[in-house]
């Protein structure tokens, strides 16, 4: 019995949590994560950043109406969560190695919005699976139904919901770099807010 309350006296107390450390002591871990990441580190400068931010960047140029905005929250390491049109996804591991580039820790929101007015060529492709199935399905009432006069054409055909489908615009050197652009400027503006942030914290 006495071993056995010795044990419990030797139990470890449980961690404190992140955001009731002293101001000091968070700056000591943030110092060792930027360390570990090559990020600058010195105590001045680490010390003087808030965890939590917000930072807008636009884009406006050739029909091209862009903006990135992003917001960061305390956590212990560096998360990004992104969300943006389908036309950027091939550059989500992109946008991810900007951010980890401009802040060492946090949990970061991305947000991209999107409005394209250049003027482009429409472009059509039709669904030839959807418009045989319903061909197919024509011919087998005609069948049902012979004395019923068939007078479906193929004007008929392309009003038909899905036969033709309007290609989607693909990323381009453009886009890419209003993305680029867009969310190098709300990055350093959220490293302006937490700075300013962080002085009053001290």
């Amino acid at each position: 019995p006495m071993g056995r309350r010795n044990a419990k006296k030797r139990r470890k107390a449980p961690p404190i949590p992140e955001n009731r450390l002293s101001f000091s002591a968070r700056s000591a871990i943030m110092i060792e994560h930027r360390k570990n990441r090559g990020l600058p580190w010195k105590r001045e400068a680490a010390d003087m950043l808030s965890m939590t931010g917000y930072g807008k960047g636009e884009y406006a140029e050739g029909g091209i109406r862009l903006t990135a905005e992003v917001r960061s929250v305390n956590n212990r390491y560096l998360d990004v969560a992104v969300k943006a049109p389908k036309i950027f996804l091939s550059r989500e591991d992109a946008v991810r190695a900007l951010v980890r580039k401009k802040v060492g820790r946090g949990h970061v929101d991305v947000f991209v919005s999107l409005k394209d007015e250049r003027e482009k060529p429409a472009s059509f492709q039709p669904d030839l699976r959807v418009a045989a199935a319903y061909l197919q399905a024509v011919r087998a009432l005609q069948t049902a139904f012979p004395e019923t006069e068939n007078d479906f054409t193929l004007t008929a055909l392309l009003k038909v919901p899905d036969v033709l489908k309007q290609e989607e615009s693909a990323l381009d050197e453009e886009l890419t770099a209003a993305l680029d652009r867009a969310l190098s400027e709300a990055l350093d503006a959220l490293n302006r807010m937490r700075e300013t942030e962080g002085k009053k914290l001290k």
